[in-house]
C-alpha cells in the first residue's frame, strides 16, 4: 500500500512538473521592436536617393511621399523639404507636405513644419495645415 502511495505521489509530482513547464513555455514570446535600419538621417538620405532613382513618376512620387513622412516622424526637416520638392504630382506633394508638416510640428520642429506647410500649393490645405500647427492639433 505504501508503494502505491509513493508511486501516486511521484506521478503527481511528474504531472505537476509537466504542467508547470508547459505553462511557462506557453507564455507569448516578447520580441523587441527595433527601428528599421534606415531610420536615421543617413538611412533616410539613402531612401531618398533610392526614391529618386525610380523610373515611373507615380511610383517615384509615392516613394518620395513616404520618405518625407518618415523623415518628418524622425524630425529630419532638411530631408522632408528635399523629398517634398522632388514630388512631381501637385496633389501627392500637397498631401505629403501636410502630413509631414504636422509630424514635424509634433516632433518639436516648428520652423521646419511651417516652412513645409507654406510650400503647399492648395490654399485650403495650406491654411488647414498651418492652423493645425498653430493650434497644436
Amino acid at each position: 500500500m505504501r508503494a502505491l502511495n509513493a508511486q501516486g505521489a511521484l506521478q503527481a509530482i511528474v504531472v505537476a512538473s509537466a504542467l508547470l513547464a508547459a505553462g511557462l513555455g506557453c507564455e507569448p514570446s516578447r520580441t523587441e521592436t527595433k527601428p528599421p535600419p534606415t531610420a536615421g538621417a543617413a538611412g533616410l538620405a539613402s531612401r531618398l536617393s533610392a526614391a529618386n532613382a525610380i523610373g515611373g513618376s507615380t511610383e517615384r512620387d509615392d516613394a518620395l511621399a513616404k520618405v518625407s513622412v518618415d523623415a518628418a516622424q524622425a524630425g529630419e526637416g532638411a530631408i522632408v523639404k528635399t523629398a517634398i520638392q522632388q514630388i512631381g504630382s501637385t496633389s501627392v506633394m500637397d498631401t505629403a507636405a501636410a502630413d509631414a508638416a504636422r509630424r514635424l510640428a509634433a516632433a518639436g520642429k516648428g520652423e521646419d513644419a511651417v516652412a513645409v506647410a507654406k510650400s503647399i500649393g492648395s490654399s485650403s490645405i495650406r491654411d488647414e495645415t498651418l492652423k493645425a500647427i498653430a493650434t497644436g492639433k
